[in-house]
């Protein structure tokens, strides 16, 4: 396959850097020009491309794969396709893998850091679970570790897809940890993620060693046909046999995990993840002692999944061998916690039942772990500091933009809200999360897109009907008004061209909207004192008006001139029925489209389609006398 750095595909995707080559594909780090970040793609074998049943099936399965939306997971952003190279595109994580940590540290990693690793994979994967998806090749290689600590889990289903579109293999994903069932080409279930997780936890205990290498197999044929002889039929040696120093209570759950009856392992990744802070740390943690907590999607705990049994919780206990110095008082703890924590939970559920889109909090974490080495401290994910605050104001160095700060955490987005002959693309109400990020805290200027044309970055504005203002752009008289007649491609150059771009519309809401769901930035009810539409006196002004005009109308974050003015293109194709559907984090709209989406009204018109939730649907070729927009940023620009 030829070397693709320096190129640019589908005039998005700028090819920077070769990563590495797997079984399935060259791996390269790219830079999306749209999104303005770098990506990681994964450019298909050619077997792999030229295969149409694949390529059909795989960019099915992709679609489910792309709303998995998790901080320990690596994000997929599903299929593209050029007239010769098929690819695949997921976030770009800058760290190491689990699999290199294991070889460099030449030694079994401590309980500690192995209880911080799987705190974090636990938790992405009983979330994927509860979507619906099992893994299918958990590995060290697939469980990344970003340089600021987090862990990560990828590559989810790509095994499975790949394998049961091309059938090359009897069972689907990497022998050395595939289940039993998996040997046999039987379909996985959750069990299956356990099964090779408890051959992860194996490496990490014993420095690197595996349990199957086909050294004894009873069968013929290639090291791979071996290692599934064995997965199938022989039972994993002890730990103890690498690492002498192993608590008995942590290799029981490790063989647990790799009990051949599915039905014989934990049943959940919560149960497994309870039995390793025992066996570790002497308790389970709950919820409150964590530093940041994940918000569940299921409105409805899912039956064994948060509060293992009780019998089962003490029937692990006895298994595992503890001794009599301490049994009791863990027995005492365990019975206690679990009246504690049965009662906290049958009130969330009856608080659940009233409130059936409340937001449960699951006991899972996703506290980035403490320290990668003794050197590394720990921090966030987003790229903000601990100092920002709402509203918090930098300038951006190419155009002297001012931007507000918007920090992570859910709203409420859209609105039960419809007229008669209308479309009810604003329903359903739903919450969603978002990063920290910055955006603009106002339109783009004529004054800021003139200097993208000066130097050679901007098209000017055009349009071949008349208005009022026929030198509105060129005059200085109105350098301080909202730049218009802009499309879609537009705007993207620009707030590329100013190391920004342009908001998912989710972002813009909420910067619009704040926290507490209200219909216009400011609150409820609207006047010309607070924003430029078609109101009294039929108009305000009846144009568009300076930008920082409405200082009254500003959001809870001091974002300015987001009812009114002019309309604002955000990054999003549109589909009506998108909010059905709609990940429940950091949307970012459907793949593809007709239509882009301008968001917020303008001076043309009314007080109700100048709301917050109001989304316009226009071919990104149009531009109009009110059409605008403003940029924005995941970092400090």
């Amino acid at each position: 396959m030829k070397d693709l750095k320096g190129s640019t595909l589908l005039g998005r995707y700028r090819v920077d850097e070769f990563l590495g080559k797997g079984g399935m594909a060259d791996v390269y780090k790219v830079w999306d020009k749209q999104r303005a970040t770098f990506l990681a793609m994964k450019v298909l074998h050619e077997d792999l491309a030229e295969d149409k049943v694949f390529l059909r099936r795989f960019r099915r399965e992709a679609q489910t794969l792309a709303k998995l939306q998790h901080p320990n997971v690596v994000r997929s952003y599903g299929l593209e396709q050029t007239e010769d190279l098929a690819f695949i595109l997921m976030d770009y994580v800058e760290g190491t893998t689990l699999r290199k940590e294991i070889a460099l540290a030449k030694e079994p990693l401590s309980p500690k850091r192995v209880l911080e690793i799987m705190r974090l994979v636990c938790s992405a994967l009983h979330y994927a679970h509860q979507s619906g998806i099992v893994h299918c090749d958990i590995k060290p290689a697939n469980i990344m570790i970003h340089k600021n600590g987090t862990v990560l889990v990828s590559d989810f289903g790509i095994a499975r897809m790949t394998e049961a579109a091309t059938a090359t293999m009897v069972g689907v994903g990497t022998p050395a940890y595939m289940a039993p069932e998996q040997a046999r080409g039987e379909a996985p279930v959750a069990q299956t993620d356990i099964y090779s997780l408890g051959v992860v936890l194996f490496e990490m205990l014993t420095g690197g060693e595996r349990p199957f290498t086909g050294e004894h197999a009873r069968t013929s044929g290639s090291t791979s046909e071996k290692v599934r002889w064995e997965q199938i039929h022989t039972k994993p040696p002890s730990l103890k046999q690498y690492n002498s120093k192993i608590p008995l209570e942590l290799e029981t759950i490790v063989m647990r995990c790799m009990a051949k009856n599915p039905k014989s392992r934990y049943q959940s990744m919560q149960e497994l993840l309870d039995d390793l802070q025992i066996a570790i740390i002497g308790k389970i943690e709950d919820a409150s002692s964590q530093e940041n907590i994940q918000l569940s999607l299921s409105p409805q705990p899912v039956e064994g999944s948060y509060i293992p049994s009780l019998v089962s919780r003490l029937t692990a206990l006895f298994s595992s061998g503890l001794t009599k110095s301490w049994w009791l008082p863990v027995l005492a703890f365990v019975l206690i916690a679990g009246l504690i924590f049965g009662g906290f939970l049958l009130l969330s559920g009856q608080n659940d039942s009233q409130h059936p889109d409340t937001l449960i909090v699951s006991t899972f974490t996703t506290v980035p772990t403490k320290t990668l080495t003794p050197t590394i401290t720990p921090t966030s994910t987003t790229t903000s500091t601990p100092t920002l605050a709402a509203g918090s104001i930098i300038t951006s160095p190419k155009d002297s933009m001012k931007m507000v700060y918007v920090p992570e955490g859910a709203f409420l987005m859209g609105s039960p809200y419809s007229e008669s002959g209308t479309k009810n693309n604003e329903k359903p109400q739903h919450t969603v999360f978002l990063n920290s990020y910055w955006i603009d805290q106002t339109e783009v200027t004529n004054a800021m897109y003139i200097l993208c044309v000066q130097a050679g970055g901007c098209q000017p504005p055009y349009s071949t009907r008349s208005f009022t203002r026929l030198t509105y752009f060129s005059n200085t008289q109105f350098a301080n008004y909202p730049v218009i007649y802009v499309k879609w491609s537009n705007a993207e150059t620009y707030c590329e061209w100013a190391g920004r771009r342009l908001p998912s519309e989710a972002e813009w809401e909420k910067a619009a909207r704040g926290t507490d769901g209200r219909t216009y930035p400011w609150g409820e009810g609207i006047n010309c004192d607070l924003a430029n539409y078609w109101g009294l006196n039929n108009g305000c002004v009846g144009d568009t008006s300076e930008v920082g005009n409405y200082p009254a109308g500003a959001s809870i974050y001091g974002a300015l001139d987001m009812a009114g003015n002019v309309w604002e293109w955000v990054s999003d194709w549109y589909q009506e029925i998108y909010y059905s559907s709609s990940p429940f984090s950091n949307p970012l709209g459907p793949a593809t489209g007709e239509y882009k989406i301008l968001r917020g009204g303008s001076w043309y018109n009314s007080e109700g389609s100048v709301r917050i939730a109001v989304r316009s649907e226009h071919n990104p070729d149009s531009a109009s006398n009110n059409f605008g927009f403003r940029c924005a940023s995941s970092f400090v620009p």
